[in-house]
């Protein structure tokens, strides 16, 4: 991964990208191990952290997809 990632140089911002809640994918797993390979941190595209795996309605449910 470092190698691949090498060709677009240090001044370029990383951000994981998941359809699910931030802590129910695997962001909160490789982010962790991201920041120590590339040495700075990684920003998160999704849903927010959620107790729950759905809101419960529709027009919501819609706006976050």
């Amino acid at each position: 991964l470092k190698k691949v990632l090498s060709i677009y140089g240090d001044n370029v911002e990383y951000f994981w990208a998941q359809e699910e809640h931030e802590n129910y994918g695997a962001f909160n797993f490789v982010y962790p191990r991201l920041r120590m390979l590339l040495k700075k941190p990684v920003g998160f595209y999704g849903r927010l952290a959620s107790a729950s795996t759905a809101n419960g309605k529709l027009k919501i449910h819609k706006m976050e997809e």
